[in-house]
């Protein structure tokens, strides 16, 4: 089949919402549906903008089909940009997220924001270039707690 013959279903937008209770950006967002039916959701959070140097990866569960959420919490929070997570169950139950770490805000770097400032010195006066890559963190009791 040529690509111009593949056949596709429209989609149908049924409701839009927002569904995070805080103010920073929060961006590239996976969901899973846990075989209980929990929703729960990942993405980068605590951004200040699209490209900035404080994004970590933060979770949100909705027990009523996504109705309402909890409130996020903070699963991997590097010296780094954490960056584009997902999440996933495994068959027998151990929730596994994926995120990479950038220093990508480096070319958009301002210089005169404080708060970068203090953020690229955290990166230099540690070990943050040695965190750059790809990162996999796991839950084995429903996303109490993560390794």
């Amino acid at each position: 089949m040529k690509p111009e013959q593949t056949l596709q279903r429209p989609i149908e937008v049924l409701e839009t919402r927002i569904i995070s209770q805080t103010d920073y950006c929060q961006n590239w967002p996976t969901v899973t549906r846990l075989k209980n039916g929990t929703l729960m959701a990942v993405y980068s959070g605590g951004r200040a903008h699209h490209v900035c140097p404080f994004g970590r990866v933060e979770i949100i569960a909705s027990v009523d089909e996504g109705k309402t959420w909890s409130w996020p919490r903070v699963i991997l929070d590097s010296e780094l940009d954490d960056r584009d997570a997902g999440i996933l169950e495994t068959a027998q139950g151990t929730l596994l997220v994926t995120s990479f770490s950038s220093l990508y805000y480096r070319k958009e770097f301002q210089s005169d924001n404080p708060d970068w400032q203090a953020a690229e010195r955290r990166i230099l006066s540690g070990n943050g270039e040695s965190q750059i890559g790809g990162w996999l963190v796991r839950s084995t009791d429903g996303g109490k707690s993560w390794s």
